[in-house]
């Protein structure tokens, strides 16, 4: 993975305060070569403090077809009192050492409940 640039890379989402689960899904870069975004995830409360962290939460592989590009997921458990959901792209992984990471990509959240 190339170095992040001068700027620190990361994402901030708002949660409302009734999600507790997340499915975090990050979709390939190409079929050719697939290269993921995979975050490293931290829950902060409504003043911006870190509640907790959370890495090692892949759980599913999707092969890609001719419809769609492969992709990973990984549900997430959200702790009480997050405010944001906080992300930073990862260089490497152990859930994840099979897979090229890279530090942009496309990704959905979705709430479970």
């Amino acid at each position: 993975v190339p170095p992040l640039r001068e700027d620190f890379a990361y994402e901030v989402v708002k949660l409302d305060q009734s999600i507790q689960d997340i499915r975090l899904t990050s979709y390939a870069s190409s079929n050719k070569a697939p290269s993921f975004y995979w975050p490293l995830v931290v829950f902060l409360d409504q003043q911006g403090c870190v509640i907790e962290g959370v890495g090692g939460f892949k759980n599913q592989d999707i092969t890609s077809s001719s419809l769609h590009y492969a992709a990973i997921e990984g549900l997430i458990r959200v702790p009480e009192g997050t405010t944001y959901l906080f992300m930073t792209p990862l260089a490497s992984a152990v859930d994840v050492e099979d897979k090229a990471l890279i530090n942009h990509g496309q990704i959905k959240l979705s709430v479970l409940r």
